[in-house]
Formats: C-alpha cells, structure tokens, sequence
C-alpha cells in the first residue's frame, strides 16, 4: 500500500512539473514573439521649429535618418527651420526610418505698392492684390488731395513689406471746413464761380436780358465780402441766352440723398439738353444730406448724376 502511495505522489509532482514548464516555455515564446515584431520601436522626437541642419544630429541616436520634403513660406518660423514631419513628433516608428520634413523659406517679401492718389477703394484692392492687409485708415484734410484719396501709407511706398502685414493708409477728407469769405462774383460765368469757390452751394437763376453779356452772372446773394459757413448756399442770377428751340426755357428739381458711409463725398451733376452738355452742380457733400437742386434748361432735359465720379443716377426730362 506504502508503495502505490508512493508512485501516486511522484507522479503528481512531475505533473505538476510538466505543466509549469510547458507555461514557462508559452511566456517565453510570446516574449520571443513580442520581441522579434517590435524590436527597435521608439518614439519619434518632435523637430517643429528645429533647424533643418541639427535634425539629422537629433535623429542620430534613435538611428533615424530625416529628408526634405519641400520648402514653403512661413509667416514666423526662420528660413530653414522645421514647420512640419512625416510621421509626426511623438509616434512610434521602428529604427532606421526616414523622417520627412517640410523646411520653411523664410517670410515671404513683397512690395507695398504706390497708391497714392487713388481712391480708396481702388487702393483697398491693389493692396490686397500684393499680399497686403488694410490695417488702419486715418482721415485728415488736404488742401489739394480729393476727399477719400489716398495721401500716403505705412509702411511708405515700394518700400519691402512681409506678406500680410497690415499696412495703414491716410486718407484725405478733403479740404478743411472753413468760413469762407465770399467775393464778388459778378461778371464770371457760372464754371468760374464754382472753381473760385468750391466750398460753396452755388445755385443759378437764369433770367435773359439782351442789355447785359450773355452768359454771364449779373447778380448774387449774399453780397461780396459776407463770411459764409463752409457748404454755404450762394444764389447767383445768370444772363442765360434766350436760345429759339422748341419747349423753351424749364426748371427741374433735383432731390438727391446722399448714402451713408464716408464722411465726404464729390457729387456732381452733368446737364445735357439742346444747349450742349454742361456740369451745372458740383460740391463736397456730407453721407446722409439731403440735396435739393433746381437745374435749368432748354427742351428735353438729361441729368447724370455722380457721386465720386461713378454715374449713380440718371434723370430725363422730356
């Protein structure tokens, strides 16, 4: 009995033998297994914003290798400094892999365009066209320069400018508003008294007389030498010629509301009747006013009306 006892328990214990070793040798394959499909896995280092010339001594000691994949300008990152890779910084790769890379050319230059001069919205657009932004815009007033026309910019013209930097404009707003003493403006034609006086509202009233110089103002009101507000109402009479055509001599209304948007606006009014064609209205004029102007003619009357030198309205009168 002693003895089948015996034989029982070693058989037990070399069983139990077997089966720990037949474990052991299932954990050590699967480490073999582990071993030989991930051996050499690393973590790839992040090389954004690293010079292009220190990647490969980065690299050396992961046993990578690192390639230009192309150039491209960048709005901060210096001329040769990493911008992107392939794979990306902080994946696994296995060792002897080659890192692509994007190198960044530098800013970009361009030239701030000469704009001065030109109307704003014109210069807005040439700008943007260049790789320029409108940063600012500073209105001031000019003497010589036409309300929203370009005076200068900043950075200063043809000067070199990183692409996208803002680029602030001053901007005219036309000649300063102030009292205007007004002069006698008997004996000129109705043309000279507005280039005389551009900062007035110069309203004509004809009435023909064949005792006075045809064409020719005879009359005004105020009289000379009055201190007028800037944008002030002058009446002024004008010895029109009595021309035979038919329908004879009309007067038309003009109402006009000036959009709103810019301080200060050119508007201006160009007659055509069967006298010719003739500016009859031209003046400085504020967004939102409202304008109200009596035209005169002869026969079938046709009035353009401009605002900035861009047709907005066109008015018949037969």
């Amino acid at each position: 009995m002693k003895k089948v006892r015996k034989f029982i328990w070693r058989s037990a214990v070399w069983v139990l033998l077997i089966v720990a070793l037949g474990r052991t040798s299932y954990l050590a394959s699967v480490s073999l297994i582990n071993y030989i499909f991930n051996e050499g896995t690393l973590v790839v280092p992040d090389l954004t914003g690293v010079k292009f010339s220190e990647a490969a001594r980065i690299l050396q000691p992961y046993d990578l290798e690192v390639s230009r994949s192309g150039t491209q300008y960048h709005h901060f990152l210096r001329e040769g400094e990493i911008i992107s890779q392939d794979p990306y910084g902080n994946t696994k790769v296995k060792k002897g892999r080659v890192i692509k890379v994007i190198v960044s050319g530098g800013q970009e230059i361009v030239r701030v365009p000469d704009v001065r001069g030109r109307l704003l919205a014109e210069a807005e657009a040439l700008l943007r066209n260049t790789g320029t932004n409108v940063s600012d815009r500073c209105y001031i007033p000019d003497e010589e320069i036409p309300a929203d026309h370009i005076i200068t910019t900043d950075p200063q013209p043809a000067s070199r400018a990183v692409r996208n930097e803002p680029v602030a404009l001053l901007v005219s707003s036309g000649r300063e508003k102030r009292p205007v003493l007004l002069g006698d403006v008997t004996g000129l034609t109705l043309a000279r008294a507005r280039e005389n006086f551009p900062d007035l509202r110069i309203q004509p009233r004809y009435e023909y007389s064949p005792d006075r110089e045809q064409s020719l103002i005879y009359s005004q009101n105020p009289p000379s030498g009055t201190l007028m507000e800037w944008g002030g109402m002058l009446e002024v009479w004008v010895n029109e010629s009595a021309i035979p055509v038919k329908g004879g001599r009309r007067y038309e209304t003009i109402v006009f509301d000036v959009p709103a948007g810019r301080n200060e606006r050119l508007l201006r009014f160009i007659l055509t009747d069967d006298q010719g064609i003739r500016e009859v209205f031209r003046q400085e004029v504020e967004a939102g006013q409202k304008i109200n102007y009596t035209v005169g003619g002869i026969g079938r009357m046709r009035v353009m009306v401009y605002l900035d030198n861009t047709l907005v309205k066109e008015l018949q009168y037969d």
